[in-house]
């Protein structure tokens, strides 16, 4: 559950920040049984519909014209490098935001669990009561955080297309695909003085190289006791409205252990979104399974998903009564029994969309319809009609 952020526009992603909600089915004619009740409809007559693959960008990938025809949003290259640079990746594992012009950190309050359990002195615990920095020189050091600002995007599809057309077979393309990434990130990472990171999107279909400033001076300033920041509890995670005070602040210090001066930030907003604005949602990391083949969501809805909700499901009862075992481990369990909550449900509400045959009924649809267009295309017929061989 990446923390949202509201900036007046629409839905966006840093990284394909979303998460795939598709059904299947296995005829055309759809009884009562299942996820959905479309007894009275064909499925063979569905048709996919324009955003069924989400609404959801890169940065690099903004479609601007949209936006404006839509609306009526002028989203300039200035204003996306302005959100791109406000918006922070929170370890490897939490999105962020820079929301004051002096560092200011705002993310998830479960997202600093672990970092309030780190800095967490003899004889305080700071999940129950929460914590509170009444001066920077009571901000805590949370040692091994860290948070990455997306300072530059660049195109290598072309490279590592070219490197890749040298393989003959499968396995070569793989091996050079790999190859070229490993050698692309440590030329532009050396040159750059940034982290280097190739990302590839759209399954191979484009790559870009993303260039981090990491900041490794992270301090904690502020989180809320466990009954304000997870109230509502497991039930209304994944819901909305909420009404927990999900958030928690940190503050990003400079090499000369200053508080970071930043241009970029979110200012806040106290009447919030007006009726009709639109408003975007950045996040990083995230990823999409909405443009996955549908042999691969039935395999994912058959095989995958079924799995690693019975695992989770295992975990949270495990975990459950280790809990009420042993009480004196109550912090360090109940971060655990969080963090498996969260994946049971949010698995949990994967595999019932795919379960769902109306929305499998499009993805069949697009697909064909994809399909069509490409074995309907000389250029692309040769490149890659070979595709649905087998």
């Amino acid at each position: 559950m990446n923390y949202r952020v509201k900036a007046r526009v629409l839905v966006f992603a840093l990284f394909l920040s979303a998460v795939m909600i598709a059904g299947c089915s296995s005829g055309s004619m759809v009884s009562k049984s299942g996820n959905g009740n479309y007894g009275w409809l064909n499925l063979d007559t569905v048709k996919a519909g324009k955003f069924d693959t989400g609404r959801m960008w890169t940065f690099e990938y903004a479609p601007k014209e949209y936006f404006k025809t839509e609306y009526n949003l002028s989203a300039t290259d200035e204003w996306l490098d302005d959100v791109r640079m406000s918006a922070l990746r929170f370890a490897n594992y939490c999105s962020a935001s820079f929301v004051s012009a002096d560092g200011l950190v705002m993310t998830n309050d479960h997202c600093a669990r672990e970092s309030v359990t780190q800095v967490t002195k003899e004889g305080e615990d700071l999940m129950e009561n929460g914590f509170y920095a009444a001066t920077l020189e009571d901000e805590r050091p949370v040692p091994g955080l860290f948070v990455d600002q997306l300072v530059q995007i660049k195109d290598v599809t072309d490279e590592v297309h070219t490197a890749m057309d040298k393989g003959t077979t499968d396995e070569e393309k793989v091996s050079l695909e790999k190859q070229t990434i490993k050698e692309i990130e440590k030329r532009e990472g050396d040159a750059s003085g940034f982290k280097a990171s190739v990302t590839k999107l759209f399954n191979g279909g484009k790559y870009s190289i993303y260039f981090y400033k990491t900041y490794n001076d992270v301090r904690l300033v502020f989180s809320p006791e466990t009954q304000l920041g997870f109230f509502g509890g497991d039930p209304d995670n994944f819901t909305y409205p909420r009404y927990a005070l999900d958030c928690s602040f940190f503050r990003v210090y400079d090499e000369n252990g200053k508080p970071l001066k930043t241009d970029h930030y979110f200012k806040w907003s106290p009447n919030g979104a007006e009726p009709g604005e639109a408003v975007f949602v950045v996040g990083n990391p995230g990823s999409t399974s909405r443009l996955a083949s549908v042999a691969q969501l039935e395999f994912m809805r058959d095989i995958t998903y079924p799995r690693v909700v019975d695992l989770l499901d295992g975990l949270v009862a495990t975990y459950t009564k280790l809990l009420v075992q042993h009480p004196e481990k109550k912090t360090e369990l109940q971060n655990r029994i969080f963090g498996y909550a969260n994946s049971q449900k949010a698995y949990g509400g994967m595999l019932k969309g795919l379960r769902d045959p109306l929305l499998m009924a499009k993805k069949k649809d697009f697909e064909k319809t994809f399909k069509t267009a490409v074995l309907n295309n000389p250029k692309l017929a040769s490149q890659y009609g070979n595709l649905w061989d087998n």
